[in-house]
């Protein structure tokens, strides 16, 4: 099977840079006020300077942060036409207008639980922002206390206890280490870099099912009927779907419908789970031994636990040689285990 995502994963570790770039520009700028703030640290009018400035460069990461959005969006877009028009025929894919390219461009309104749509950039930029006013605040409360205890020049020790601070670092960028170079793999800004490409693919790569649906198919669903597919280390939710086929649209009741896939869990916040569109008459062998199957099962709590370890463990450079190579080996045989679900539900 070829890789649905050729031309989009060539796109996530440049996306990954460039946001990667902007992060470590304002991390300096920031470090660079508050240097600058120390010499009048001594007068409320001088801290509150020096917050309002933090403040100001945070709300411009996060401008920064949209335009980048945007960016990503628009190159998101041009790699989805080159794949979809592999699969559905030269010259045919989803047409994107503006209205659907908004509609596409959803990096910072990923859905919350209760159905809110909040603008997630600002809110975590805003959130980092008064992180590290509340940080520097409680430097200035513990040394005023700390002064009342032991007396000295209260200037030279504020100046000092702000320096200091500056040297240890902020919590609000804990995440990038003092080269400016690592970030936890679990953080949101690399969340971000990864999900914004790939739901704009699976939008429009459902799009183009759609598209092909209006202008070629004989009869209701005919280009419906796609099976999940990914690479990588897949949750334990991802995992029972992977090779599951699936009604794209929900046309076909013999089949678990794409939107009871996303109820499910597929499709969350770092998924690269994607859909593949397949053909009614050539995989039809696939099509009957899943046919009429119920939705798989949920994953038990157990292999969440199993799989948060493995996580944790991974990212603390603790992955054996032989999980490493289990890692390379998913990689390269999702199309090898495409019957596996099948054959779980069955004996369920």
């Amino acid at each position: 099977m070829d890789e649905p995502l050729k031309n989009l994963r060539k796109l996530i570790k440049p996306g990954q840079q460039e946001l990667l770039a902007l992060l470590e520009q304002a991390k300096g700028d920031i470090e660079s006020r508050i240097k600058k703030g120390i010499d009048s640290v001594g007068t409320r009018r001088g801290r509150d300077a020096t917050y309002k400035a933090i403040e100001a460069r945070y709300e411009k990461l996060s401008s920064e942060i949209t335009d980048w959005g945007i960016s990503s969006t628009e190159r998101t877009v041009e790699a989805v036409k080159k794949d979809v028009r592999g699969i559905t025929g030269a010259g045919l894919g989803a047409e994107f207008s503006e209205d659907r390219f908004n509609e596409y461009y959803r990096f910072t309104k990923i859905p919350t639980k209760d159905g809110k749509m909040p603008k997630l950039a600002a809110q975590k930029t805003a959130n980092m922002a008064a992180k590290d006013v509340q940080q520097l605040n409680a430097v200035v409360r513990e040394t005023l206390v700390q002064h009342g205890l032991t007396g000295g020049n209260l200037q030279t020790q504020l100046k000092e206890a702000w320096g200091k601070q500056l040297g240890v670092g902020l919590d609000s960028w804990k995440f990038i280490d003092k080269s400016g170079r690592a970030w936890d793999s679990a953080n949101y800004f690399n969340m971000l870099s990864r999900t914004l490409p790939s739901q704009v693919y699976r939008m429009a790569y459902k799009d183009s099912i759609l598209d092909a649906e209006a202008e070629l198919a004989d009869f209701p669903g005919e280009f419906d009927l796609a099976t999940i597919e990914g690479g990588g280390d897949p949750c334990p939710t991802c995992s029972r779907w992977r090779g599951v086929v699936v009604s794209a649209n929900g046309l076909d009741p013999n089949f678990p419908s794409e939107a009871d896939a996303v109820e499910a869990g597929v499709f969350h916040p770092n998924c690269v789970c994607s859909l593949v569109s397949i053909n009614r008459e050539l995989d039809k062998d696939t099509i009957k031994k899943q046919k009429d199957l119920p939705n798989p099962k949920e994953a038990t709590k157990e292999e969440w636990n199993k799989y948060a370890t493995e996580i944790k463990n991974r990212e603390r450079g603790k992955v054996s040689t032989r999980g490493a190579v289990k890692a390379l080996q998913d990689d390269k045989s999702d199309s090898a285990r495409k019957g596996v679900a099948t054959k779980k539900r069955k004996a369920d």
